[in-house]
């Protein structure tokens, strides 16, 4: 049993949420009266909440900056704050989700923040960063077997030339951590 298998998207029929989640959403808006609203149809025709309210990037970079600023703090309450406003407004918007993750493992909440790098990483595949944070949660609630293959992905990725330049030391720590605690009486 890993802290992974509640993550939201393994119970979602992406079949039925294709099909259905349009057609109750325009059920609804239409009840509403607002199926002819300017920001609802941009919307509907593929963009971002945001850009359907006419922000642009700079927007949406000073709410991210601002949630990270408040996360280098410590103020994670007043950061998932200001983060869920950007994800709402561009969900396409990595950087958020794992903001919003860093969060949650800063708190202790390891299993939200290990399905919201789990997330970012479906989001940024090659980005060791996603990898490493969620490695430690799993170590952190003693999925040692999964953390050391978060650690081993983020190592080759790293080695790729993604991430952060210390990226590939960073796993290369993690993966010696986790392998000692791996090598412990009862933990193997």
């Amino acid at each position: 049993m890993s802290i992974l298998d509640d993550h939201p998207l393994r119970h979602l029929d992406p079949e039925m949420l294709a099909t259905k989640g349009p057609e109750i959403i325009d059920t609804v808006m239409r009840e509403l009266g607002l199926q002819d609203n300017a920001i609802y149809s941009a919307i509907r025709a593929g963009a971002t909440p945001a850009a359907a309210l006419g922000l642009d990037k700079k927007h949406t970079e000073a709410l991210y900056e601002k949630g990270y600023d408040l996360l280098q703090v410590g103020d994670t309450t007043r950061a998932r704050t200001v983060l869920t406003t950007l994800m709402t407004l561009d969900p396409s918007e990595e950087r958020g989700i794992y903001a919003m993750a860093a969060s949650y493992q800063m708190d202790g909440r390891f299993e939200t923040a290990a399905q919201l790098y789990t997330t970012f990483i479906t989001m940024d595949a090659t980005n060791p960063e996603g990898y490493l944070r969620l490695g430690e949660c799993l170590m952190a609630v003693g999925e040692l077997d999964n953390a050391e293959g978060c650690f081993d992905l983020a190592r080759e990725e790293a080695r790729r030339g993604h991430g952060s330049p210390g990226s590939a030391a960073v796993a290369d720590q993690r993966l010696a951590e986790v392998r000692a605690l791996k090598s412990m009486p009862g933990k193997g």
